[in-house]
């Protein structure tokens, strides 16, 4: 399993590498359709529960990689929407939350790849993300919420969501 999700890590770097230079990729197609990259997002839901500790980094790598390139895709088409639901990241969150707590050791390199596969910039300015609703605190508030309770016990992991929240909360003050 861990081969899989190094290919796809490694394929996904590809187009993110082109978005460094933003100007050649406007004249670029989009590497990977849309249905191509919300293919690879339910595949990596679906195994995130049951990945081991050394798929971590490649399995968290690939999601932030496809949020990036969905969000430059609808950026280049003027959409509004990721096609991400409500749904669709509660389940990732629980489930990234879920092979969080199951690694034995709380490194860095899987903390850091935690919060920015979830705390992705092409995710959290969305409000939904974050409202309550009748089901409870949105997929947003449910992560930071479990992050701060766990971070009471782990200075590592309170100072990387703190570094990592403050910057987001500085790009996107109205989420606040």
């Amino acid at each position: 399993m861990n081969w899989k999700w190094l290919c796809v890590d490694s394929l996904l770097s590809i187009s993110c590498r082109c978005s460094e230079n933003e100007s050649q990729l406007k004249r670029l197609d989009p590497l990977f359709s849309n249905s191509t990259l919300r293919r690879i997002f339910f595949d990596v839901i679906e195994s995130l529960e049951n990945a081991g500790e050394n798929s971590v980094l490649s399995i968290l790598r690939s999601v932030r990689s496809v949020l990036g390139l969905l969000h430059l895709n609808m950026d280049s088409r003027n959409s509004t929407s990721l096609g991400i639901s409500y749904e669709m990241m509660m389940q990732l969150v629980k489930s990234s939350w879920i092979l969080h707590l199951s690694c034995n050791k709380r490194r860095v390199a899987p903390i850091a790849a935690l919060l920015s596969a979830i705390l992705h910039p092409a995710i959290f300015p969305n409000l939904e993300m974050h409202q309550t609703s009748e089901e409870g605190p949105g997929p947003l508030k449910w992560f930071i919420g479990n992050l701060l309770n766990e971070g009471s016990k782990s200075p590592r992991t309170i100072r990387l969501a703190a570094l990592h929240l403050s910057g987001l909360w500085l790009m996107y003050p109205q989420t606040l």
